[in-house]
């Protein structure tokens, strides 16, 4: 493989991390509406589940940007599909977030 593709993956890498952290930015933020209005335990714990899978996001997207010096296309492609499935379930949580 090119040495453009590898950084093509790693990008893609980056950037898939970055829509992750959006996401449950995104899911935070409709947590802490939420908690104003409803004062749940529920809502404690899912803020509590959903807070370090963003700071996970948001320092996977640096060592993806570290380790694309170091490592081709053997260790992107495998990481984008773990992200790639990261960012559907972290949709779906999304939806049914912020629909209920």
């Amino acid at each position: 493989m090119s040495k453009n593709m590898v950084g093509t993956l790693w990008l893609v890498d980056i950037g898939i991390a970055a829509v992750s952290a959006l996401l449950l930015l995104g899911i935070l933020a409709i947590h802490v509406k939420s908690w104003k209005d409803l004062r749940g335990r529920v809502l404690v714990g899912a803020t509590a589940f959903v807070f370090p899978l963003f700071l996970a996001n948001i320092v996977a997207a640096y060592f993806y940007y570290v380790l694309a010096g170091s490592f081709g296309a053997a260790v992107a492609a495998p990481l984008l599909y773990i992200q790639v499935l990261q960012v559907v379930g972290y949709s779906i949580f999304f939806v049914v977030t912020w629909k209920y």
